[in-house]
């Protein structure tokens, strides 16, 4: 998906008609590859709506662990959910604020 992460994630609603054709080009690729079975087009959307949403649960269960205490051991990372944060770090990672009460400081 990384080929079309541009398309697919496009906020524009004028990208409608690049997005559906992206998606057809994906399923295509897909399942030009795999030797299990025949993955459809919605099948592949949800897919990735639910990788997107495992990432940012798996990002968001990291940062409260971060600022946790009681010590303990680090909650093992996810792989894959770490390369769909990859592909989309803007959606995953929140905005710095430098006013907000647990930004570094700077002295």
């Amino acid at each position: 998906i990384d080929k079309y992460k541009n398309i697919i994630e496009c906020k524009k609603t004028d990208a409608r008609v690049d997005k559906e054709s992206s998606w057809g080009k994906f399923c295509e690729e897909f399942n030009s590859t795999s030797t299990y079975c025949v993955r459809t087009i919605p099948q592949l959307k949800l897919f990735w709506k639910n990788s997107k949403l495992r990432a940012k649960r798996n990002s968001s269960l990291v940062r409260r662990q971060r600022v946790q205490t009681g010590g303990g051991p680090p909650t093992e990372p996810d792989e894959f959910a770490e390369k769909i944060e990859a592909l989309i770090p803007s959606q995953i990672k929140p905005l710095q604020n430098p006013y907000d009460d647990d930004a570094t400081l700077d002295l």
